[in-house]
């Protein structure tokens, strides 16, 4: 039996030829939205933004300050460490007693300023400490500066208050008044705030440096009376003013 040979059909005229690729599919690639997001969010995070800083030599300022002494002066000195200009929008003080100043509120980057303060001691003594509050158009959270006085003490008081209670009797009561040592002092008045109170003073000795203040109440009223005792301190004649107190129940 002859072997059977395979013959290829014959195509007719205007056959189409059906070419069967055997290689991998050819797909168009598709890009994910999120991803483009995202990709889009870390390019723009890669760039580095303009920031202003201020950074301050000192945050912290302290003073010595003399009983003749009115005033004393500090300054908080600063650069603007970041790429933009930054504006100083608000200085607060602890308390009127500070006063605050700027040449300027807006520096360009790299320029150094100075905050001045000028502190008015009062009748203050010891150690006071003052906050003082800086905002910036920059920072949400402000800087706070501090300012740290030391007065000398001028006035030692045995008691800063008297009082009468119930049917305790109403006589006049004492309150002693010693100037600091090496200090030229003159008490120059005593006046109470209420009329109904009255407060007189005499100097106990010849050193200059102590004195007596008499309070006398009033004889049966309730009340109270804040005591202002005026004294003028060293050759310059330097006003200073302290209160006490007394109070009748």
């Amino acid at each position: 039996m002859a072997p059977m040979t395979s013959t290829p059909p014959k195509l007719g005229r205007g056959a189409a030829i059906r070419v069967c690729n055997t290689g991998a599919p050819k797909h168009r690639a598709r890009v994910c939205p999120t991803l483009a997001l995202i990709a889009a969010v870390l390019s723009l995070a890669a760039v580095p933004a303009s920031r202003a800083e201020l950074k301050w030599e000192s945050r912290e300022q302290a003073v010595t300050l003399r009983p003749t002494d009115t005033v004393a002066n500090v300054c908080y000195v600063f650069t603007n460490a970041g790429d933009k200009a930054v504006t100083i929008t608000e200085v607060h003080p602890g308390c009127g007693c500070t006063v605050p100043s700027l040449a300027k509120n807006t520096y360009a980057p790299g320029e150094r300023g100075e905050l001045k303060a000028a502190f008015h001691p009062g009748s203050r003594e010891g150690t006071v400490s003052m906050p003082i509050t800086v905002s910036t158009d920059d920072s949400a959270d402000p800087t706070t500066l501090i300012l740290i006085a030391q007065i000398e003490t001028v006035l030692h008081f045995d008691t800063h208050f008297v009082s009468w209670k119930g049917t305790e009797p109403r006589t006049p009561k004492f309150m002693r008044m010693t100037v600091a040592k090496d200090l030229t002092a003159l008490l120059s008045s005593v006046q109470c705030s209420s009329p109904q109170f009255t407060a007189t003073f005499r100097p106990i000795g010849d050193t200059g440096r102590e004195y007596e203040i008499t309070v006398t109440p009033p004889a049966d009223v309730n009340t109270y009376t804040a005591i202002t005792v005026r004294t003028l301190l060293g050759t310059e004649k330097t006003e200073r003013n302290f209160t006490v107190v007394a109070r009748t129940f």
